[in-house]
């Protein structure tokens, strides 16, 4: 068997153990060898998809015979390692090749951490480079960052679950091997200290600290995060041996017997735990329900790291913990709380100052307009200089500026500087002015402390504007040396981070200006002109991705260009966008944790607390972790900055589905007051009515909807409010009535044909298939086959059951169906007919297939969406579908453990955007799937995770999260927990009250 390692150094071997160096020493044919075996879905490859990674810019006739000659070369030198010749599709002999990146990820699945990590031996395919092929580096890198996140997330994992176990040697061990996998990772250092210091060892985890501290300075010449240092001054508390005590001088009576009690001031602090990280953790009774929420809300780590390979543990509300548990978590989480997510509460005082957080406010312009720029101008400018420079980190600009319009100080002078300082607990604030005097600038910054006391002071005259860098870097350079306690020189690490074209730095700048303002278009286009003004400005390509993206827009290509130039980032913005990338390709638990650690040491970055939302929000219930769980990010990123909408829209869509009517009125209301035409007040206002349960608000809400001249054919309004109302209040009921508006004669085509299907949704979801079918053949007179598509994925997962001869029916609609030929006029219809529809095609008709009984139909279905597989999008989407298929076909088999084992052993990692929901498929089904078939066997905790998973904004599949309501009534009746379940129970025949005889009669 050939044996390929390409996880730390690239290394082929034959059956027989001799090295293949000649095609080692060719790096097109050896990455071309890597790729066949490492791209994902593993399997067949296309040659169309090998010819355009690896040979784009050559004509069609050259790049297919290099491709010849290059796939020759590799049997020629490895024999029989490629599999049979096919006329489209290029293969690795799975059975003749054995990797180690398989071989890690097999592991994994297995549950074998140690042995997972034992094949991970570094960077994916370091130091293979290939020419002229950008689609294969790209697709290396991304692989690279993936695998190492895996890996350090399974070491951390491990090493977690041996210390719960109590073993410290083993946790020891692991948290060593996660700081080798990533050196540069600063947590997993402090980590090892802590697991160090509970074995008992102090003083080793000062030499680890020493160790990473060296290194650190002699590669990058920087010093630890103030975290790190803070472990480190509490360990060495403990390490140094106390001194011994005076002599007692001789008694002069009898001493008692009751020795003093020593109060908590005489105790030591607890290991890891000082001033500056006071984070408090608590554990929720088993019963609790949600407090009101403070104005801003701790996102409570969860109780496993993101990247652990197993499935997410539920939550901590409705476990019973026995004493030993609740004492082993307590200890564990005092432990840990030294290094919790720092967050700023109201509620709770405000934060202790920290010294090397420094506070950048808006700068005085004494000039004409001309430069009336620099005000916000400057302080964005000092702020980058300044944060990363050794110790010191910057309060975000973003936050600041929303503190100090909402504080009612001021955006300058030293009362606004004291309040944002005890705001964010900054240790100093910068103050300055900007003055013209004869068309030059003067430019003067002082640094005082919390308490208003200057600690330093410095000045630049007679400057020309196209002087402004070097005016700064001075200006800056005399701060530092005077007022920071920080050496100057440790600024040139930033110096590259801006730009030295001042037409450039302007638009930047502008973009800035707009980008606080929320408009983000003109935000995009202004980043977009700084770029167009100097292409190697890595940070404005950073921020014209984010800012297109806050748009609408499409922002993989700004963030693309910036992830190529991120050696000119900070290391804060590196970590964004890292995660904005995992975010875009689907890899949630990446983006999750790179956001995590980034919110843990900058509390007040609204982008970080924004983009975990968005994670949270939108991939997590594919980790089957409920919606809700995004709440905490949401309220943060409110607090930080109370005008932001998204945040208000977002936690509204959350209190919805809480059941918290008078929170989803308070954040309306909020958005009403900030921003009176905002384009989701419509459906907000809707979704309002519904949720306080306001009659004459509701017949409003519609009138609206009604009165409103569509600007689309899609009639968008509508479509949104009534599926975001069924979904967030879990109620199909109101989802009909709203869409009711969209099917009125007055309406356009299209209107009519969306508004049926999602009535029929509405109507499925009630158990009331017969009206849903009513629907389908309402809009079947507009578009047949979009009808009979909608009608095919509501008979094929109907979670109860209906009529043989409907689902027959539904079969050979579908099958007399055509695939879609072209894209119409925009939105729900033209997502659904352009979204790989041959596969989904195959899968609906496979899952008709299964509920009809029809084995040897269903396996015909399985073959055509094989024959779809490779590894473009529609390919991977094809493999997800054909593994679902084959499980559905075991579940009908009567082996519900085997449904799950090809359930859990073919989900998506990661999840790509290309998993769209629509009126024929939404992944809602899939998850409910899995769900039931962990119910099954036994697993109910795991079981109710995944479905409160099911509920998500505009799902498209409303009838889960209904049927759902019974099945964790049944669950939770199976766990003991009566009074939740009867609560479940309820709510499903309050939804099911009206459903067909069929549908109430028969069992799931």
């Amino acid at each position: 068997m050939y044996e390929l390692r390409t996880l730390g150094t690239l290394d082929l071997r034959g059956p027989d153990g001799t090295s293949l160096a000649p095609l080692l020493a060719q790096p097109k044919r050896a990455a071309l060898l890597a790729y066949l075996a490492l791209a994902r879905p593993y399997g067949p490859v296309r040659r169309d998809i090998l010819l355009a990674t690896f040979w784009p810019e050559m004509p069609d006739d050259r790049a297919r015979a290099a491709l010849r000659n290059a796939l020759s070369f590799v049997r020629k030198t490895a024999p029989g390692i490629l599999a049979a010749r096919t006329d489209d599709a290029v293969q690795v002999a799975d059975d003749v090749l054995g990797c180690d990146v398989r071989r890690m990820e097999a592991a994994l699945a297995a549950g074998d951490v140690a042995g997972a990590l034992r094949h991970y031996g570094g960077d994916l395919l370091a130091g293979l480079h290939v020419d002229d092929a950008p689609a294969w580096e790209q697709w290396r890198d991304a692989e690279r960052l993936r695998l190492g996140h895996v890996a350090l997330a399974a070491a951390r994992g491990a090493a977690e679950a041996a210390r719960g176990r109590g073993d410290l040697d083993g946790a020891v061990a692991l948290s060593r091997r996660a700081c080798e996998i990533d050196p540069d990772d600063e947590p997993s250092v402090r980590r090892l200290m802590q697991m160090l210091a509970e074995r008992g060892d102090p003083a080793g985890a000062l030499r680890e600290y020493e160790r990473f501290a060296a290194r650190l300075m002699r590669e990058l010449e920087m010093e630890p995060a103030p975290e790190t240092e803070a472990l480190r001054r509490s360990l060495r508390v403990r390490a140094e041996p106390p001194a011994a005590p005076p002599a007692p001088p001789p008694p002069s009576r009898p001493e008692s017997s009751d020795a003093a009690v020593p109060t908590d001031a005489d105790r030591p602090a607890a290991a890891g735990l000082h001033p500056a990280s006071s984070t408090a953790v608590s554990i929720a009774p088993d019963d609790a329900r949600p407090l009101t929420p403070s104005p801003v809300h701790p996102l409570t780590p969860s109780p496993a790291h993101p990247f652990t390979p197993s499935p997410p543990p539920l939550p901590l509300r409705g476990r019973r913990w026995g004493w030993i548990g609740g004492m082993a978590a307590a200890l564990c989480l005092l432990v840990l709380a030294s290094i919790a997510t720092p967050v700023i509460r109201e509620d709770r005082g405000r934060p202790q100052p920290v010294a090397t957080r420094i506070a950048v406010l808006p700068f005085t312009v004494r000039t004409g307009p001309a430069h009336a720029y620099l005000g916000e101008g400057m302080a964005d400018l000092l702020s980058v200089r300044l944060d990363g420079t050794g110790e010191l980190t910057t309060v975000d600009p973003f936050a600041l500026l929303s503190f100090l319009r909402a504080s009612g100080e001021g955006e300058t002078g030293l009362d606004a500087g004291r309040a944002a300082a005890a705001r964010f607990g900054a240790g100093r604030f910068i103050l300055g002015t900007v003055v013209e005097a004869g068309g030059r600038l003067h430019l003067n910054a002082a640094v005082y402390g919390p308490d208003g006391r200057r600690h330093a002071r410095a000045e630049v005259a007679d400057v020309r504007e196209e002087s402004l860098f070097g005016a700064v870097d001075a200006l800056v350079r005399t701060l530092v040396a005077q007022g920071m306690d920080t050496p100057p020189e440790q600024l040139d690490r930033t110096a590259a981070l801006t730009t030295g074209s001042l037409p450039a730095l302007k638009a930047y700048l502008a973009g800035e200006r707009a980008f606080r303002t929320g408009d983000f278009r003109r935000a995009a286009e202004q980043f977009e002109r700084a770029v167009e003004g100097d292409t190697a400005f890595a940070l404005a390509s950073y921020r014209m991705s984010v800012a297109q993206d806050w748009a609408a827009e499409d922002g993989s290509a700004a963030a693309a260009r910036a992830l190529r130039q991120s050696h000119r980032l900070s290391g804060a913005e590196q970590r964004l966008l890292r995660a904005r990338v995992a975010f875009r390709t689907g890899d949630a638990s990446v983006a999750e944790g790179l956001l995590r650690e980034l919110v843990a040491t900058r509390p007040d970055n609204v982008e970080a607390w924004n983009d975990l939302g968005e994670v949270l929000h939108h991939r997590a219930m594919w980790q089957g972790r409920p919606l809700p769980g995004a709440r905490g990010a949401w309220e943060q990123v409110a607090a930080l900055d109370p005008a932001n909408l998204n945040a208000r829209v977002h936690l509204a869509h959350v209190a919805a589905l809480q059941g918290r009517p008078g929170e989803v009125d308070a954040h309306v209301r909020a958005i009403e007051r900030l921003s009176p035409a905002h384009e989701s007040l419509r459906r907000l206002r809707t979704l309002r009515a519904f949720a306080t349960g306001d009659a004459r608000a509701q017949a409003a809400a519609i009138d609206t909807l009604r009165a409103q001249v569509p600007r689309d054919a899609n009639d968008l309004p509508a479509w949104g409010a009534a599926w975001r109302t069924a979904d967030f209040l879990n109620d199909p009921q109101a989802g009909f009535r709203i869409a009711a508006v969209m099917v009125e004669p007055g309406r356009g085509e299209q209107s009519r044909l969306v508004g049926h299907t999602a009535r029929a949704h509405m109507a499925m979801a009630r158990g009331r298939w017969r009206d849903a079918r009513a629907q389908a053949d309402s809009a079947a007179t507009l578009d047949a086959a979009y009808a009979a598509r909608t009608w095919a994925f509501l008979a094929a997962f109907f979670p109860r059951e209906m009529p043989r001869a409907e689902t027959l029916r539904a079969y050979r609609w579908l099958a007399g169906t055509a695939l879609p030929r072209g894209l119409g006029t925009g939105g729900p219809v033209d997502e659904e007919r352009g979204r790989f529809p041959a596969a989904r095609h195959q899968y609906l008709l496979g899952a008709l297939a299964v509920r009809l009984g029809d084995t040897a139909e269903a396996r015909r279905r399985v073959a055509g969406l094989a024959a779809l597989e490779d590894t473009a999008a529609a390919g991977r989407f094809a493999v997800h579908l054909r593994h679902q298929l084959q499980a559905r076909m075991r579940w009908a088999a009567g082996d519900a453990a085997g449904a799950l084992r090809l359930v859990e052993g073919g989900w998506p990692r990661p999840v790509p955007e290309l998993f769209v929901k629509d009126d024929s498929y939404s992944t809602v089904a899939e998850r409910y799937f899995r769900a039931q078939l962990l119910a099954r066997a036994g697993r109910d905790r795991e079981a109710l995770a995944w479905f409160g998973s099911l509920a998500e904004d505009i799902s498209r599949g409303i009838m889960f999260p209904v049927a759902a309501e019974l099945e964790q009534g049944r669950a939770l009746e199976r766990l003991g927990r009566r009074r939740e379940a009867a609560a479940h129970l309820a709510r499903f025949a309050a939804l099911w009250r009206d459903a067909d005889p069929e549908s109430a009669r028969v069992q799931p």
